[in-house]
């Protein structure tokens, strides 16, 4: 009867170890690296890259894959990420040794689901959108 109950515990707490697994509390760039779906956006149909279905991988060496961003015969887009502490920044088109544009704002990760508000900039930062967006990203993998 003692070994049913230590696998019982050993079962319990396998699982509420994997049901954390996908978010650390330190929100480190760690936690984000694999691929998360857009599941929802606000304002829906407005930001010229991510929409609801877009998935985003971020790699642990700092580039980050989003779906649908290269079209066939064109030249590959290199995008990076960086965190700091709540703060997530996308850095798009740095293949000419420069930020194109980037997207930065606060996140929070619960489980499998992060919040992320953000803005666009310029990355000469000769302008800043005024429009706030907030999407939902859930991990797939």
């Amino acid at each position: 009867m003692k070994t049913f109950r230590l696998i019982g515990m050993a079962i319990a707490a396998l699982m509420t170890w994997v049901s954390f697994a996908s978010c650390s509390d330190d929100d480190d760039a760690s936690s984000l690296v694999g691929k998360w779906e857009v599941v929802s956006i606000t304002p829906e149909g407005e930001d010229d890259v991510l929409d609801i279905g877009t998935v985003i991988e971020f790699c642990d060496n700092g580039r980050v894959y989003i779906s649908g961003r290269d079209e066939e015969g064109e030249e590959p887009y290199i995008d990076f990420y960086e965190i700091s502490d709540t703060t997530l920044r996308i850095n798009y088109n740095c293949g000419h040794g420069y930020v194109d544009d980037y997207v930065i704002g606060t996140y929070q990760c619960s489980g499998d689901i992060i919040e992320w508000t953000y803005i666009w900039h310029d990355g000469n930062e000769s302008w800043v959108d005024t429009q706030t967006f907030t999407v939902k990203l859930k991990k797939i993998n």
